[in-house]
C-alpha cells in the first residue's frame, strides 16, 4: 500500500491524522478545494469531506478517493469499519466496492489485475476499469464522422461560400475556391475527447499497469489532434445510434476532465478526486441484481423497473413519488422495495418514523400491499431481528369498489453485503433477496 495513502472510512465524525499522515497547510487548502468542487459538479447535499481544526477529518456517505499533490485520502465503505483497518480488510473493501461499481456500470470487461487491490488504491481500480471500458468500446473500430470543413481548394467541392471566395480569393485573383464540404473523419471530438482523458490519466495514474494500457491506446490515436479539452465541449457531442456506444466513455471522460486540475504541459498534478454516493450505490446494486436474476428469485412473469414514478398523491400531480425499485405484473404495482443504507453494527434495525411515513405514502401512490425497507445486515444480526408492520388502509364494509389494497404490509429486511469476497458470494446475496420477495412470490 503507498506510503502517501490515508485511509479512512465514511461517517467518521472526527479522524485525527497524525505523525507523517498529518497534511500541510496547502494540502488542507487543496483538500477544501477539491471538496467544494465535487460538491459543486455532484450537486452534493453534504461536504465529501471536511477539514476540521487540529488535522481532523469529518466523512460523510461518500467513498473514493481525493488526491493533493502525491497524497491520496481514501474514503472506504463503512461496512468494513468495525471489522479493522489492517491491509487485508482494505483490500477486502476495495475489491467489494469494485464489483458493486462494475456491476453498476454493466461492466462485461475482463477481470481487473489482483496487483491494483493487493495496492489498495481506489482510483487506480477505477482508472483500469474505464480503460477496459473503452477497450472493449474500440474493439471494432474508432469512431468515424462527417464533420462541415471550410477551406480554400483548386477545385469546387461541396458548396461554395461566395462571400468568403470573393473576400480571400476574387479580390486578389487566385485560383481558388473557398468551399465548405462534409469529409468523413477519424479527427473529431469524441476521438479528441479520448485523446485528451489519455494524457490525462497517464499524469494522475501511478500504476505500470494502467500506464500500459493507456499507451497501447495512445498509440491507436497517434494521428488525432492535441486539443485541450474542456468541460463545456460536452455539451458540444450530440449522440445519435451510430456512435451511442461512445457514451458511457465520454461521460467518464467530462468526469475526469472535470474532477481534476492537471498541467498536462509541465505534467504536473494538482488536486482531483472520484467519489460515489454509497446510498446511490447500494440502491442501483441492488435494483440491477434483481433484474438480473429475476428468474432465480421466481420473478420470471413480473416487470423490475428503478427509479420508477408510482402514481400521484394529489390531483394535479405535483405530489409524485418515485420507488427505488419496483415489481410490476400486467402493469400493476405489487412491491415497493425502498433501500436504505443505513448501519449503525447493531443487532436490531429500527426504521424512522420518517421512513415509514415515506413508505405509506408509497403505498398510497401506487396502490400497492407491499413495501420493503432494505437495509445492508448489520453484525450479530438474526432473522427474528425483522419486523413486519401492518397499517390498515380501509375496511371491508368501506369503499367496496375501490382498487385501493385493504392494508399495507411494510417489511423490514436485510441483504448481507459484509462478504470477504461478492463476487464468490452472489448466490448468497441472491438467496438474500429470493427472501425479501417472497411476500409476492409465494401467492
Amino acid at each position: 500500500m503507498a506510503n502517501n495513502t490515508i485511509n479512512i472510512f465514511e461517517y467518521e465524525p472526527c479522524r485525527k491524522l497524525k505523525g507523517s499522515q498529518a497534511l500541510s497547510d496547502t494540502e488542507k487548502n487543496r483538500l477544501i478545494e477539491i471538496n467544494d468542487r465535487l460538491k459543486t459538479l455532484l450537486k452534493a447535499d453534504t461536504d465529501i469531506i471536511t477539514v476540521l481544526h487540529g488535522d481532523r477529518l469529518r466523512t460523510y456517505h461518500y467513498v473514493g478517493v481525493l488526491q493533493v499533490g502525491k497524497r491520496r485520502i481514501q474514503i472506504l465503505p463503512k461496512l468494513y469499519r468495525s471489522t479493522g483497518e489492517d491491509e487485508s480488510k482494505v483490500t477486502e473493501a476495495l475489491r467489494n466496492l469494485h464489483f458493486m461499481l462494475k456491476y453498476t456500470m454493466d461492466l462485461r470487461t475482463g477481470e481487473t489485475p489482483v496487483s491494483l487491490f493487493k495496492k489498495g488504491d481506489i482510483l487506480e481500480i477505477y482508472i483500469n476499469m474505464f480503460l477496459a471500458e473503452l477497450e472493449k468500446v474500440l474493439q471494432s473500430s474508432i469512431f468515424k464522422e462527417y464533420i462541415t470543413v471550410e477551406e480554400n481548394l483548386s477545385t469546387v467541392r461541396g458548396k461554395l461560400l461566395l462571400a468568403k471566395h470573393i473576400k480571400s480569393n476574387a479580390a486578389r485573383n487566385l485560383p481558388l475556391a473557398y468551399c465548405q464540404f462534409d469529409e468523413l473523419t477519424w479527427d473529431n471530438l469524441i476521438n479528441q475527447t479520448i485523446k485528451y482523458t489519455l494524457k490525462l490519466l497517464r499524469v494522475i495514474s501511478q500504476s505500470y499497469e494502467n500506464h500500459r494500457k493507456i499507451d497501447n491506446i495512445l498509440f491507436i490515436f497517434d494521428d488525432i489532434s492535441d486539443v485541450v479539452i474542456q468541460p463545456y465541449h460536452q455539451n458540444k457531442i450530440h449522440f445519435n445510434r451510430l456512435n451511442i456506444q461512445f457514451k458511457p466513455v465520454i461521460d467518464k471522460c467530462f468526469m475526469f476532465i472535470g474532477n481534476f486540475s492537471v498541467d498536462l504541459t509541465s505534467g504536473r498534478f494538482e488536486y482531483g478526486g472520484i467519489v460515489f454516493d454509497m446510498n446511490k450505490l447500494f440502491e442501483e446494486f441492488i435494483g440491477r441484481i434483481i433484474k438480473k436474476h429475476k428468474k432465480d428469485l421466481g420473478l420470471v412473469d413480473y416487470q423490475i423497473e428503478l427509479q420508477y414514478n408510482i402514481g400521484n398523491l394529489d390531483k394535479h400531480e405535483d405530489i409524485i413519488p418515485k420507488a427505488d425499485i419496483a415489481i410490476l405484473k400486467n402493469s400493476k404495482i405489487h412491491m415497493i422495495i425502498d433501500t436504505k443504507y443505513k448501519i449503525d453494527h447493531k443487532e436490531k434495525i429500527k426504521p424512522s418514523n420518517q421512513d415509514i411515513y415515506q413508505m405509506i405514502a408509497y403505498g398510497i401512490a401506487g396502490k400497492c400491499p407491499e413495501i420493503v425497507l432494505l437495509y445492508p445486515k448489520p453484525y450479530n444480526y438474526s432473522e427474528t431481528s425483522e419486523k413486519q408492520i401492518t397499517i390498515p388502509l380501509h375496511s371491508d364494509e368501506c369503499h367496496v369498489n375501490c382498487d385501493m389494497p385493504r392494508e399495507l404490509k411494510i417489511h423490514v429486511k436485510v441483504v448481507d453485503l459484509m462478504k470477504e469476497n461478492l463476487k464468490k458470494s452472489e448466490k448468497e446475496i441472491i438467496k438474500d433477496l429470493k427472501h425479501v420477495v417472497e411476500p409476492i412470490t409465494n401467492y
